[in-house]
């Protein structure tokens, strides 16, 4: 089902960066497994180049017929590191799951190894929260 946008997201707060992020999460994981296109695009700052990774993705599943059987992305815990001014940062504790990529017929064409990881967001609010970098526990 395809996510909601939080009321929480569209406060300049640190309980609102923090929802924008797990919403964030919430909209690749269904980029990929419905498989959309267009979910993503305005999340991001075109400065984050993961978040273009994770659109291009998104996009050759679309084009190809492809998408995952299930939620590739698990959020264990999400915590605000800091909000200051038009800034933040987010950190997610995420695991991956054993997701598995199916061509238009239903046939597994690969499947992902489960890992657990950490990952940094840096945000701006210009009105909105947007991501503006992405990476291993910035």
């Amino acid at each position: 089902m395809k996510p909601k946008f939080p009321a929480a997201a569209k406060k300049q707060t640190g309980a609102g960066a923090v929802a924008f992020v797990e919403y964030y999460w919430a909209a690749l994981n269904y980029a990929w497994t419905k498989p959309d296109d267009k979910i993503l695009v305005s999340l991001s700052s075109k400065s984050c180049s993961v978040c273009d990774f994770f659109e291009k993705t998104a996009a050759d599943f679309v084009r190809d017929g492809q998408r995952l059987d299930k939620d590739p992305i698990r959020v264990e815990a999400a915590r605000l590191v800091y909000v200051a001014s038009d800034q933040g940062q987010v950190f997610t504790e995420v695991s991956r799951t054993d997701a598995s990529i199916l061509d238009r017929n239903g046939k597994i064409l690969t499947t992902n190894t489960p890992t657990q990881g950490a990952r940094g967001f840096i945000l701006r609010w210009n009105g909105k929260w947007s991501v503006v970098a992405l990476g291993d526990a910035l």
